[in-house]
């Protein structure tokens, strides 16, 4: 995803040998495995008044893992007939939805096992849902729009009063999401 754009999707599909359908919807039914399959998190903490919200801690590495940070954001698990989807709500505006599910291979190239698919979708600047905040119900710039669309225009003619000195000042034009 390029800072030029504000929402980018991609799908993911990975055909897996030997494994069960039953065997997947296990994996995927499970919110503490799905929110644990990266190996940046280190903590994962449900809500006690939501159990649907989960606070994910992930450590990053820095400078090729000389030093580390961390990073917190929230996420909605909801589980489907067929697997899961999530909502995550990170910094600055940032909003993917995954939802992730699996069927039996049994096309013409693909034979036995499941194969797993994941649909991602990354929003930039989006307005994050999930809470009560003031400051995240109202509308923020994207980044794309940031960079592609110029955020000064020029003033209309100034009305000319004689005997005055006439000045032009930019106008910033109302950017929304």
């Amino acid at each position: 995803m390029s800072l030029f754009f504000s929402a980018h999707t991609i799908t993911l599909e990975k055909h897996i040998v030997g494994a069960t359908n039953a065997a997947l919807l296990d994996l995927l039914h499970d919110p503490l495995q799905v929110l644990r399959l990266s190996p940046l998190v280190y903590k994962v903490e449900q809500d006690a008044t939501d159990p649907a919200w989960y606070t994910i801690t992930e450590r990053l590495p820095l400078l090729g893992g000389m030093l580390t940070t961390s990073t917190t954001f929230r996420c909605r698990y909801r589980e489907t007939e067929d697997g899961c989807e999530c909502e995550v709500l990170a910094g600055l505006g940032t909003r993917l939805t995954s939802s992730m599910f699996g069927h039996a291979a049994d096309d013409g190239e693909r034979k036995g096992g499941v194969v797993y698919t994941e649909r991602l979708a990354v929003k930039v600047g989006a307005q994050q849902r999930g809470t009560d905040s003031e400051a995240q119900r109202r509308p923020r710039p994207s980044i794309g729009r940031l960079f592609l669309a110029p955020a000064i225009e020029p003033a209309p003619a100034p009305i000319v009063h004689p005997g005055r000195t006439q000045i032009r000042m930019p106008v910033a034009r109302d950017i929304r999401c």
